[in-house]
């Protein structure tokens, strides 16, 4: 068997008391030291009231710093988890970028020499005889007409 010897809690308690009173008596000495610098630089501050709000103005000056401190602190621990994530997952280039658009017109045949003279034959499967020659010939008039008449 294994007896375990008891902890004495007394005097883990009265150091720590004695630690916390000596810190205290140090943060009293501070404020009386820093007191009497504003004291001297500022004789408005005798006056015990003056004193009472310069100290709450401090008290609440440490407390808005340590308050952001800590809000910064959980910021930096919380951007660490979505980063180890995201580096655990790797994303391809395909997914990441946008393929290249199709070009709309398309290139140039150099091999291909141009025609000097077009005949019937080759023009045949590219055109579409209009049904009736004398109304589109009619339509083609009246659109010229509207072109010259916007002329004059």
């Amino acid at each position: 068997m294994i007896y375990y010897k008891a902890m004495d809690l007394h005097g883990v308690i009265d150091t720590s008391k004695k630690l916390i009173f000596r810190m205290v008596d140090k943060l009293r000495g501070l404020y009386h030291r820093v007191l009497d610098a504003l004291i001297y630089r500022f004789p408005a501050l005798e006056d015990s009231r003056n004193q009472k709000l310069c100290g709450l103005g401090v008290l609440a000056l440490l407390l808005f710093i340590i308050a952001i401190a800590l809000m910064t602190g959980q910021a930096r621990r919380n951007t660490g988890a979505p980063q180890a994530l995201a580096s655990g997952l790797p994303i391809s280039g395909d997914e990441l970028f946008l393929p290249a658009e199709p070009d709309l017109v398309p290139d140039i045949l150099l091999e291909r020499l141009p025609r000097p003279m077009w005949t019937i034959e080759d023009i045949r499967p590219f055109w579409t005889p209009p049904g009736d020659e004398e109304f589109w010939a009619g339509e083609l008039r009246r659109a010229v007409d509207q072109l010259l008449e916007g002329v004059r």
